[in-house]
C-alpha cells in the first residue's frame, strides 16, 4: 500500500492511526489470533504482514472490561459478525427397551423418568449456537484494499522502461525521417 504522506510532521501521522484490538478467526474457526493493528479510516492494517483488514462497519465484541476487539476472518479479510441462535434439540428417550442416559457434572450416567407415568421422559435441551457472518454489503465484493493499491502503484522494470524507450526513439526517427524527405 502505498502512503500518502502529506506532511512530514510525525505527530500528525501518529494522529490519523490509532491502536484497536481485533480478532483474527482463520482455518475454518478453528484459529484465532488477538492482535492490536492500527486503524486507518473504516480499514485496519497489519503492518508486520502487509494486510489489511475491514470495512469496519459490524459492532465488535466486547470484553469484560468494555474495550471492543473487532471480528475479522484472516484469509479474506472480511468483517464478521457474531450472531447468537438458541436452538432446542430434543433427546430421544428410547433407545430400543432402555431410557437414553443423561451424564451428570460427576460424569455419572442418570436415566430420566417422568414422574406420572413411570416411562423414560423427553428431554428438551436448549442448545446455544453461535454463528459468525459477514458484512451483507461485501458479498461478491471481497477485495482486499492491499491488493487495489499493489494494482494501481505498479513500478514498471527497468528493462521495460528501456525497451520503450527504445522503441520510441527508433520511432520518432522514422518520422522524422518521413517528414523529412
Amino acid at each position: 500500500m502505498a502512503w500518502n504522506i502529506k506532511s512530514w510532521n510525525p505527530i500528525k501521522f501518529v494522529k490519523r492511526t490509532e491502536q484497536v484490538r481485533c480478532l483474527l478467526i482463520g482455518k475454518n474457526g478453528g484459529q484465532y489470533k488477538f492482535p492490536t493493528l492500527l486503524k486507518e479510516g473504516d480499514f485496519v492494517r497489519d503492518v508486520g504482514k502487509d494486510r489489511v483488514y475491514g470495512p469496519m462497519r459490524l459492532r465488535p465484541l466486547f470484553d469484560l472490561k468494555g474495550k471492543p476487539a473487532y471480528l475479522f476472518n484472516e484469509e479474506t479479510g472480511a468483517p464478521l459478525q457474531a450472531v447468537v441462535e438458541r436452538m432446542p434439540v430434543e433427546v430421544d428417550p428410547l433407545d430400543g427397551w432402555t431410557a437414553t442416559p443423561i451424564y451428570d457434572e460427576d460424569g455419572n450416567k442418570v436415566h430420566v423418568f417422568d414422574e406420572e407415568t413411570g416411562r423414560p421422559a423427553r428431554i428438551v435441551i436448549d442448545e446455544t449456537v453461535i454463528r459468525m457472518k459477514t458484512d451483507p454489503d461485501l458479498m461478491g465484493v471481497l477485495t482486499s484494499k492491499t491488493m487495489l493499491s499493489n494494482a494501481l502503484n505498479r513500478q514498471p522494470a527497468i528493462a521495460m522502461l528501456a525497451l520503450v524507450g527504445l522503441a520510441t526513439l527508433f520511432l520518432g526517427i522514422l518520422i522524422g525521417q518521413a517528414m523529412a524527405g
